[in-house]
C-alpha cells in the first residue's frame, strides 16, 4: 500500500472513508496481498459509495451466476468493474450477450474470463465487431459460439480483425467457417506468429487443423513441424 500512497497522499486526508472501502473489499473474500495491487490500478475504487455504487455493482454480478470465487477473480482482473452503472453498463452489455445467444450460465463463465465484456461500448465495439463478422458470413450462432471460446473477440476491432481473415481467405485458401471452431486465430499477431508458421509448413498447413498449427508454443511448434515432415517423407517414398 506504500506505492500507492505515494502515488496518492490525498487517501490520507480521510483514512476513514480509504478504511471502509478496503474494509469492504476484504469483507467480501479478497486477500489482503491482493488488495494493494486492486487499489493501485484501480484507486477510483476509494471515490465510490460503497452502498450506492459497489454493493449494487457486486449483487449485479452475483445475479447473473457468478459466484464468489468468480467475483474475486473479476476484481483482480478488472476492479474498475465495481465502478460502472449498471442502467448503462452492466446491463446492456449483458442484454446483448444474450440477444446474440449467449445464455446467462455462460456469461457468467466468460465474463470471469474476461471481465472487460461488461465494459466495453455496444456502440463502439461490440456491434460493430458482431455485424462485421456476419458481413463476412458468419451466422449470428456462430459468432455466439466464436465469442465462447474467445470473449476477447468481442474486444478486437475490425482493422485487427480484417487482415487476419484475409490473409486465411486469400493467402492460406482456408475455409472461413475454420474460425469458428478456432477463433483464436485472430488473436494471434500476423507478423510473429500467422504468416510465419504459415510459411515454415507451406502446403503441409492444407492438411492440418488451425489449433494444431497456431494453438501452441513456439517450442511446441517446432517439435510439431519436425514430426510433420519425417510423417511427409513416409509418404512421400510411399508413393515413389
Amino acid at each position: 500500500m506504500g506505492k500507492l500512497l505515494r502515488r496518492h497522499p490525498q487517501l490520507l486526508n480521510n483514512r476513514l472513508n480509504f478504511e471502509s472501502k478496503t474494509n469492504f473489499l476484504l469483507n467480501l473474500g479478497l486477500e489482503r496481498k491482493d488488495l494493494g495491487k486492486v487499489i493501485y490500478n484501480a484507486p477510483q475504487l476509494l471515490g465510490l459509495s460503497v452502498d450506492d455504487k459497489m454493493q449494487p455493482a457486486i449483487e449485479f454480478l452475483e445475479s447473473l451466476g457468478i459466484t464468489r470465487s468468480s467475483l474475486l477473480k473479476i476484481i483482480k482482473r478488472k476492479p474498475m468493474v465495481l465502478a460502472y452503472n449498471i442502467e448503462t453498463k452492466l446491463q446492456p452489455n449483458t442484454e446483448f450477450l444474450e440477444k446474440l445467444g449467449i445464455d446467462r450460465s455462460a456469461i457468467a463463465r466468460l465474463v470471469t474470463r474476461h471481465p472487460q465484456l461488461l465494459i466495453l461500448s455496444v456502440e463502439k465495439n461490440l456491434e460493430p465487431t458482431v455485424m462485421y463478422l456476419m458481413q463476412l458470413g458468419f451466422t449470428r450462432e456462430e459468432v455466439a459460439d466464436m465469442v465462447r471460446r474467445l470473449p476477447s473477440l468481442l474486444g478486437f476491432s475490425i482493422i485487427t480483425i480484417q487482415p487476419k481473415y484475409d490473409y486465411l481467405v486469400e493467402n492460406m485458401q482456408r475455409c472461413p467457417k475454420e474460425l469458428v471452431r478456432f477463433p483464436q486465430f485472430i488473436s494471434y499477431s500476423l507478423e510473429k506468429r500467422i504468416i510465419p508458421r504459415h510459411q515454415v509448413l507451406g502446403d503441409a498447413c492444407n492438411s492440418l487443423s488451425l489449433s494444431s498449427i497456431y494453438g501452441c508454443s513456439d517450442e511446441e511448434f517446432e517439435g510439431k513441424m519436425y514430426r510433420w515432415r519425417l510423417v511427409c517423407r513416409k509418404k512421400d517414398d510411399l508413393n515413389t
